[in-house]
């Protein structure tokens, strides 16, 4: 195997530094440079900065926030992956996977998931946030009416839900879309789906949140993990910020 050149070596070494997120002191010193960036005009903290960013010791991080991913068959992985991988690894948040039953589920990739609760088993306003990751099938026949009373139920009682792609079909559905501002893959995507009527407040974007329902593109996952940490952590808006940049530099 050859060796790697100079600037490959800096980008590995940036990235294993730039995971170990979030050490609320080191936290200071980034929010410094990045509101001296933001007087100089420069929105989007560098890659240098984000390397700064370090993964505070276990015991000081808080578990008391929990996301349920309620799945159906063949999840869509790039839609759960950044929003569940960045609660539990970044920002010390408990996750859990949950199905209509608990037999397992195949992903779009071909992961095997072991769903660690059935949808029965659940208090449906018992998490902080659940997620409804999009899924080829979500397209194929109305939504679970077990799922649709579960979100209807935590919305009435001011418990936030999210959907990404497919799986904004089932907020359609539910009734949850009709009187917000909302997108979802493109524009008459939802159309067709049972008993929509909100088609006036779509609008044609990557992510809209309004605290309580959040509904993205299945094209905006880092987005959509964006704006349910928001929910989560709004305390923590600088290491949101962070965790975005971290993914932008790619297209910069």
């Amino acid at each position: 195997m050859g060796q790697l050149d100079e600037p490959h070596r800096q980008r590995q070494g940036r990235l294993r530094i730039g995971l170990r997120l979030f050490d609320p002191g080191v936290l200071n010193a980034v929010t410094a440079v990045t509101v001296a960036r933001t007087q100089a005009n420069i929105v989007e903290p560098t890659s240098d900065d984000c390397a700064m960013m370090l993964l505070p010791p276990q015991q000081e991080r808080d578990m008391s926030k929990t996301i349920v991913a309620m799945m159906i068959d063949q999840p869509a992985d790039w839609e759960y992956g950044p929003i569940l991988a960045a609660a539990r690894a970044f920002f010390g948040l408990q996750t859990a996977i949950a199905a209509i039953e608990a037999t397992a589920l195949t992903s779009m990739g071909g992961v095997t998931l072991q769903p660690q609760h059935r949808l029965s088993e659940l208090d449906p306003l018992a998490a902080d946030l659940w997620v409804l990751p999009g899924s080829p099938l979500w397209e194929q026949a109305p939504a679970p009416a077990p799922i649709l009373a579960a979100i209807k139920a935590r919305v009435a009682a001011g418990r936030p839900v999210a959907g990404i792609c497919g799986a904004t079909r089932a907020l359609a559905q539910a009734g949850l879309l009709d009187d917000r501002a909302h997108t979802s893959n493109e524009p008459g995507y939802l159309d067709d789906v049972p008993g929509y009527g909100g088609k006036a407040s779509y609008r044609d974007g990557s992510c809209i949140s309004d605290g309580l329902v959040v509904s993205a593109s299945g094209s905006a996952p880092i987005s959509f993990a964006q704006a349910c940490l928001r929910i989560l952590v709004p305390e923590q808006e600088d290491a949101i910020r962070q965790y975005r940049a971290m993914f932008a530099r790619e297209f910069a």
